[in-house]
């Protein structure tokens, strides 16, 4: 479609109209316009993505929770890391975009590791920028794992 301000192509609410990008009315970005920042870009990049913390109970420890728990995080794209609490709960931090985080969660819960959990609590997490790979922690020392 030939407008005032261009060719206008587009798919869905994203559209191309001259040689700016519009989300819904709003122009995102500009195709003359420098590219953004670092800063910004990873500023945009954390808006997509979510963070959870994840609070385990039932006979979670001395059964491989946690090692399983990492071995079902290789099959999605997400960041994080898991660890035991002194008082019986393990604890999971998890990140990555919304649809790979609740997957994720999702295969926590249909795996083996269900007949082990009497209750899950999921909390909203802020995303920790720069984190990478998926890891089992430790306690910190001192404290019974």
């Amino acid at each position: 479609m030939l407008s005032k301000k261009g060719l206008l192509i587009g798919s869905g609410n994203r559209v191309l109209i001259g040689n700016s990008y519009v989300l819904g009315r709003n122009p995102v970005y500009s195709l003359s316009a420098p590219l953004p920042s670092a800063s910004v870009m990873r500023q945009c990049i954390s808006n997509f993505m979510i963070a959870r913390e994840v609070f385990y109970e039932g006979r979670v420890q001395g059964v491989g929770f946690r090692y399983s728990v990492k071995e079902l995080a290789k099959g999605y794209d997400i960041a994080g890391w898991v660890m035991n609490l002194p008082d019986g709960r393990v604890h999971l931090t998890v990140q990555g975009d919304e649809a790979e985080v609740k997957e994720f969660l999702g295969a926590i819960l249909k795996s083996h590791l269900r007949a082990h959990i009497v209750r899950h609590v999921i909390r909203n997490s802020p995303v920790i920028t720069g984190l990478k790979g998926f890891e089992i922690r430790h306690c910190p020392p001192g404290a019974p794992e």
